[in-house]
């Protein structure tokens, strides 16, 4: 079977596996590089119970996993910021109001 890909006999399970390696090492990357920033981050477990829902909703067909993790990991890209827009407006807002207070006095 010369010229055969390996990957053409891989299981499910097997290519779940890899997937979960992969994405575990993308993950570990970005909690390093996000270490100490403002935004609350979103874990490997958030991103893989979203994904599995969205699998879930989609009547749970074979195919390609990555495209549900991906879909999750933007819904939760979105989410946080949203948070951390709503967290900006709330400080703006608390700002305008204290300078608003001292021009009263």
């Amino acid at each position: 079977m010369a010229g055969k890909n390996t990957a053409d006999h891989l299981t499910g399970h097997e290519i779940s596996r890899q997937a979960h390696e992969h994405f575990q090492g993308i993950h570990q990357r970005i909690q390093a590089a996000t270490a100490g920033h403002p935004i609350a981050t979103f874990g490997h477990d958030d991103i893989a119970a979203l994904a599995y829902e969205l699998w879930q909703a989609r009547g749970c067909p074979n195919g390609l996993p990555e495209e549900d993790w991906f879909h999750a990991a933007e819904e939760l890209r979105s989410r946080t910021r949203n948070v951390f827009e709503s967290r900006e407006e709330k400080t703006n807002e608390t700002e305008h109001e204290g300078s608003d207070q001292r021009q009263a006095s």
